[in-house]
């Protein structure tokens, strides 16, 4: 339904993904993995009660600048293949693992050209399954963007609210530069 009314009413239709992706994406795993380093388990053990409190509130920020980029990406994407026929493919689960698996899909887009999509999925306590990292085309989304926050963390001194509040800035300088 969204070619319809997208032109018209594109927060309808970027709310609606979002809604569905809330319930699959891991957002704040995922934003915990961007941030490597500068939210390891081994940096919050590390810290005083208020650096602990500080990187929480840093976590959930760009958890959420995180989450409305990628949502606004994903729909973007959605809404240009929406008619093209999709397939799932395999389930490979992780050696050793019961809780972390790969699960392939292909895209064929209406040019003939057939794009493989691969979302990395772990399991949780409660028994559901949600995305931890997505990988287009061999482009691994998180590898990129730890990659950018690494830089624009440098760049910044090591503030690391004020690469959160630039994110999307960073993220689209750091994409430009890179083709």
């Amino acid at each position: 339904e969204a070619p319809a009314y997208f032109d018209t009413d594109p927060d309808r239709y970027t709310n609606a993904v979002g809604a569905e992706l809330d319930g699959v994406v891991d957002f704040r795993g995922f934003a915990r993995g961007v941030m490597g380093r500068y939210a390891s388990k081994e940096r919050y053990q590390s810290l005083d009660e208020a650096g602990k409190e500080q990187l929480r509130a840093h976590l959930m920020a760009f958890t959420d600048a995180l989450r409305t980029g990628m949502v606004n990406t994903y729909s973007r994407g959605l809404l240009a293949f929406g008619g093209s026929r999709v397939e799932l493919g395999e389930v490979d689960m992780a050696p050793g693992s019961t809780r972390v698996a790969s699960v392939t899909q292909r895209v064929f887009g209406d040019d003939g050209k057939i794009y493989t999509v691969k979302y990395q999925m772990g399991q949780y306590r409660d028994g559901s399954w949600k995305l931890r990292n997505l990988i287009i085309e061999n482009i691994n989304l998180g590898e990129i963007y730890r990659g950018q926050f690494e830089a624009a963390v440098l760049e910044a001194d090591g503030d690391l609210g004020a690469v959160i509040a630039n994110w999307d800035d960073n993220r689209v300088k750091s994409l430009s530069s890179e083709k």
